[in-house]
Parts: structure tokens; C-alpha cells; sequence
């Protein structure tokens, strides 16, 4: 089952953020930026917009990964939300989990379950009681109004669909997030928090569609994209090693894959003047 504490994500993002740049040679200036400049984080992956005057809403959908299960028990998190990203320890999220039980000499290899959750940073985390599986086709959305949150996810595969509303302040809709997590990289921007031992769960690649959000100043409904909104695009990296790539958006900005990786990261070069 999934874990009750507050979900160490908006650790957010204590991911202080660094410039990172992959050597090729052959590539022009422009196709050079446009494939591998990116962010890192030391937790998770995935694209960040932001836009003046924040967002009311962010929704996608995505077909809920599966893992190789070859050693000890693992987890990884899918999920969209808004806020996270900047100093305050705030976040509104929903999304779905897989896990891996442990491998063993008695049972064998490991199995990949997954479970949904839906988090109001700073307070617990909810689980709706239904069935979700790896392969499971899920949409889902969150929505604030005033400190009024709506976090919805509809597992279309099973039939379901699961509603939380609730008020809450202070909020934070400054970002919106479409993003993969390795629970265990458990930072925040003020001090370390209590987290779970397990690994990053060696998930396959999850493809986000649909992603988009709507402008909380003005209403514009747009992707990833979107002309005036600032896409950050984060890779996960621990300790030299690349853990997690988000591909580039493509479908007018709504569509783009993370991919779960284990390969050391490209040098970081030197900041720009």
C-alpha cells in the first residue's frame, strides 16, 4: 500500500537547479539547445511550466507503467500538479505509483503493483479505494479556485473514477508539473525530511499525453509549449548518475516520455556569462 506520510516531493524541489549541456559536435547551435539543455533534480523528472500569474488547472493522461521487479522492493511515482517547484513547501498533486515486492531465494523474482494517491502538501496523503494495475490507461486533473482544490483521476481501463475536494490555505499554483519521482530523494529547500529506503523502481518508459494547463491570470488553455509560458525540462540525477530522461514535448506540446535510465551524467559545463 501506499505510503501515508507526506510525500517528500516538494522537496521539491530543493533540486537546487543547474544547467546541464551533452557534447555534439555535429549539431548546430540551435539543434544543440533544443535537444539537451535541461535542469536536474536529485528526485525526479519530468517538464515545469510557468507563466505570470501561476495556473487554475493542470490535467494529462498516461498509461500507468510497469517495472523490472530483480532485486530489493522499489517505488516510483507518476503524478501532475501545481506548485513545488519555488521555496514554499506547497503542492497539489495526484497521480499513481509502482512498486516492486522484493526479489528472494523462496518466491523468485519481485511483482510490479501499483496504487493511486491524491496530496495537498503540507497535509497527509489520500488513497481512493480502488484497483489500479500497471497498463491501466488513467486521466487525471487538478483544479484550484480560490482555496478551493479539485484533484481528479479517472482509471479509464477499470471503470473508475475518483473526486477529492478541498479547502485549503495557503496554496501554491505558481507552476504546473508533469512529472516521475524517485521517492527515496527525499530533500527539501529547508531541511532533510523523513523518507523511505526504497530505490528508484526500474519503471518502463512512461508517456504523459494530453498534458496541458489553464493560465490562472487570464484562462488561456495551453501544452507544454505554450508561446509565453516558461518550459523547464528536468532530468533526475543522483550522485553522477542520470536515473531519468524527459524526452522533448511534441504534439503541439502535449505529449513527452521519461525514460528510466542508469548511465553517468553529462559533465556539467562551467555557468554562461
Amino acid at each position: 500500500m501506499r505510503r501515508t506520510t507526506v510525500r517528500p516531493l516538494v522537496a521539491v524541489l530543493a533540486c537546487s537547479l543547474l544547467l546541464v549541456c551533452a557534447s555534439a559536435a555535429d549539431a548546430s547551435v540551435a539543434s544543440y539547445y533544443a535537444a539537451h539543455v535541461y535542469t536536474v533534480s536529485q528526485n525526479w523528472a519530468g517538464h515545469v511550466v510557468k507563466a505570470p500569474g501561476g495556473f487554475g488547472e493542470v490535467s494529462a493522461s498516461w498509461r500507468v507503467s510497469s517495472a523490472k521487479c530483480t532485486g530489493p522492493p522499489t517505488d516510483s511515482g507518476t503524478w501532475i500538479g501545481l506548485g513545488g517547484f519555488g521555496p514554499a513547501d506547497r503542492l497539489e498533486q495526484i497521480g499513481t505509483d509502482t512498486s516492486c515486492t522484493a526479489t528472494t531465494t523462496q518466491f523468485g523474482p519481485g511483482v510490479a503493483y501499483s496504487t493511486a494517491f491524491s496530496e495537498i502538501v503540507p497535509h497527509p496523503q489520500q488513497q481512493p479505494n480502488h484497483v489500479v494495475n500497471p497498463g491501466d490507461y488513467v486521466n487525471a486533473s487538478v483544479a484550484v479556485a480560490g482555496y478551493e482544490v479539485t484533484l481528479t483521476l479517472r482509471d479509464v481501463t477499470r471503470h473508475w473514477r475518483y473526486i477529492r475536494r478541498a479547502h485549503a490555505r495557503p496554496l501554491d499554483v505558481s507552476t504546473a508539473e508533469w512529472v516521475t519521482e524517485d521517492p527515496v530523494g527525499c530533500f527539501s529547500a529547508v531541511v532533510r525530511i523523513a523518507c523511505p529506503t526504497s530505490p528508484y523502481a526500474d519503471f518502463t518508459p512512461l508517456t504523459f499525453t494530453h498534458a496541458s494547463a489553464r493560465a490562472a491570470s487570464t484562462g488561456q488553455v495551453g501544452s507544454i509549449s505554450t508561446r509565453g509560458w516558461d518550459d523547464v525540462r528536468v532530468a533526475c540525477v543522483q550522485r553522477g548518475t542520470l536515473l531519468a530522461w524527459p524526452s522533448l514535448v511534441s504534439d503541439g506540446g502535449s505529449v513527452f516520455t521519461v525514460t528510466r535510465r542508469d548511465q553517468p551524467a553529462p559533465p556539467e559545463p562551467p555557468p554562461p556569462v
